[in-house]
This record gives C-alpha cells, structure tokens and sequence, in this order.
C-alpha cells in the first residue's frame, strides 16, 4: 500500500491537509458560496467536517464482531467465494494466513507466502485458486483445497500492489509498481502471460474487472483513471479527477458504478451506462467528496446499495446509492490508516484491515441500520445537511 511505502512524501500532504482545513474555514465563513439540497445526482458534491456529522448521528462507533490480531500490519483482505469459508490476510511480513469464518474467525492454515511484504490477494470467482503478491516481485497461485502452491509468476521488475481474476476467471490481472499492467491466462491448470497495458506513467496500484467480463479499469502515481476492453491493449477512456495518486479504483459488484479514492483526499463516484455494449460514462463525477486524509480504499455492497470509502485516519464512510446521501462515518482505527477492507460474498460481514496488525469484522446490518439515516431527517428534514456546494462565488 503507497500510504505505508511513501514516507517521503508526507510534509507534502501535511501542507495540503492545511490548505485543505483552510479551505473549509473560509467557506464556514462564507467566502464561498453554499447551497444546500436534497440530491447530489448531476452534480459534484463536496461534503462538510465531522462536526457536523456528529451533530446529525452520523458518526458512529459501532462494535464488531470478529477480530484478527498478526504481529504486523494487514495490508490486504478477502474472503473466499466459496461459502465464505476463508477470510484472508496478506501482511508486512510476506504471510498469507486464512481464517475459518465459522470457527469465529480463528486461523485455519498458513500459506508460505512471501520474502517481503505482501500487499495484494484475490480468490478466483469458483474459490479453487488464491493468487497473492508483494515486494518480492512474485505472484503465487494457491490451490485452496489441497493448500498447494500451483504457480509461481515472476513479475518483470516491480512490486506486485494489486491482483483480480476475471469474472469467468480465464484471466489474473495484476497491478504493478513499473508501470504495468500484466495479464495471464488461466489454462489447463497453468498460468500464461497473455500481454502488458502500457499506458501508465508511473506505478499502477489498482485493477479492477466490471462483472460483463468486458471492461478493466486501473488507477496509478500519474493521477490517471484508465478503462481497457478486454481483448485490446488500447485504453477507451481515461479520467483526469484526481489531483495527485489515485490509490484505488473499483468498478461495483453489479456494474451499475465506477469509483475511486486517491491521496488528494478525494472520492469520487461515477454511474456507468452502456450503448449497444459500449460502456458509457460521463468525466463529471455524480459524487464529490473530500476526506481529512487520504482516501485508501472505495468499495461497494453486494448488492450495489451502498458506496463505502476508508481513509488514512482508520475511519470508514458509507453512502447510501439510492439517496446520494452521508449516512454513516464509523471509527474504526485510532488515527491509523486503514489499508484494505472486503465484502463477503454473501453480504453479511465487512472486514477492515490496518497498520494495527488487527482486521475488524463487522456485521453490515448493524453499519447501515437505519438510526443513522433517521438521525440525518430529524437534524434537518429539509435538506441534506452534510451536503453542501463549496464553489467560489
């Protein structure tokens, strides 16, 4: 993870955190205008401090479930497709552990994992392979039933940061820190290299395939969002939203949406369409969002409900889709970023993962039950009072 690898970087962003809390103090001030709404379809929307989201019941600490405690940082998280039967982890120290999600969480076995750290893990959609990789510059191909190592991939130069199968899972995309990104085929129980997208201009950090199979999107160090079809090497559209890395990019579980999160402490969300196939889509986010640090991850709900981001100060947001609206802030880590979090497959637990050495798995019931969103309506029924236009007169 680039908040973890970039320490050189930080008095930097420290001095955009202050621009940033200066621009908020001049608009409480009124130096720029504010004109509140029910809605942020149609337009970019900047949200308003936690103060206020306190004041409307948004920010909750709501207790978890599950626990996961390693001697050192999770940098990545996911469950297994089958059954959830396995929740994983990939920490600082090149481990790959998986725990029994009907035994409360507790280690079920340990995979040899790798000489440095390991910062990405993906399940195929059928849950018979887990792929893993890290600093060292390998990826390693897990059968899970037989806890075997079925391929060793070596990447070409750099540090492997992300790592998805294909929906139908014939092929392993991989995000790495030389600007590239790698595709293998799955066939006949082995693992080919396919081909390289070039087109980034700086490390790629993020993959991600749309569920028809058809579209992948990456983000990277050069503040660029990149769509590629499937079967071509040339990307369909890029998006410029971002003022400095983009961190993650996700397409939603059901393709409805496309988001990402960056360390310009910005989110963004965009609504996907399609024309005769052709993914569709609009450089205007829907949804505009600055958070007090570092956006580290954005993600989804199964079932394309809720927009979740997590930031560099250990806290998760959660959006609902249907409103456009702020409904939870939640506490997670005490001001330590959050490096990964993951959905199961069946939608009942989210798992978030730190530099703590701990993962904290929730019940999503209780993180969107409804006293938040009740709060918000009885703050002020009229509008949405975490929403709020931040433009210059």
């Amino acid at each position: 993870m680039e908040i973890y690898k970039i320490r050189k970087n930080i008095f930097l962003f420290v001095f955009i955190g202050i621009l940033v809390s200066l621009f908020f103090l001049l608009s409480e001030r009124g130096v720029f205008s504010q004109d509140s709404g029910d809605t942020v379809v149609g337009a970019a929307r900047k949200q308003s401090l936690d103060t206020i989201m306190a004041e409307a019941g948004i920010l909750r600490k709501i207790p978890h479930v599950g626990e996961v405690t390693l001697d050192f940082p999770v940098l990545a998280v996911a469950f297994s497709p089958k059954n959830d039967e396995f929740l994983v982890t990939a920490d600082r120290s090149g481990g790959i552990k998986l725990w029994e999600t009907k035994k409360r969480f507790s280690l079920g076995f340990t995979l040899a994992g790798h000489a440095k750290e390991a910062y990405a893990v993906a399940f195929s959609s059928d849950g018979k392979y887990l792929a893993s990789g890290g600093a060292d510059q390998f990826i390693k191909v897990w059968d899970i039933a037989s806890k075997s190592l079925v391929k060793t991939i070596r990447a070409y130069t750099g540090t492997i940061d992300a790592l998805q199968f294909s929906p139908d899972n014939s092929i392993l995309a991989s995000a790495n820190l030389d600007n590239l990104i790698e595709l293998w085929e799955a066939k006949d129980g082995g693992f080919y290299h396919v081909t390289s997208l070039t087109g980034h201009q700086g490390s790629v950090y993020s993959v991600s395939f749309h569920p028809n199979n058809k579209y992948l999107v990456s983000s990277g160090k050069d503040k660029e969002i990149r769509i590629w079809p499937i079967g071509t090497k040339d990307t369909q559209k890029i998006l410029e939203a971002h003022m400095h890395i983009v961190l993650d990019a996700k397409f939603s579980p059901k393709g409805g949406f496309l988001a990402s999160g960056g360390a310009d402490n910005i989110a963004n969300l965009w609504r996907l369409d399609f024309k005769k196939g052709k993914l569709l889509l609009s450089d205007e986010p829907i949804l505009y969002y600055i958070h007090k640090g570092w956006v580290t991850r954005v993600g989804f709900s199964r079932d394309d409900k809720f927009f979740v981001t997590s930031s560099q100060f250990g806290d998760l947001r959660i959006w609902d889709l249907s409103t456009m609206k702020l409904i939870k802030l939640i506490p997670v880590f005490s001001s330590q970023p959050i490096f990964d979090f993951a959905f199961s497959n069946n939608g009942k637990y989210l798992a978030v993962a730190g530099k703590e050495g701990k993962v904290f798995i929730y019940n999503w019931r209780d993180l969107i039950s409804e006293s938040g969103v009740e709060a918000v309506q009885e703050a002020n029924p009229k509008e949405n009072v975490i929403s709020e236009y931040l433009q210059p007169n």
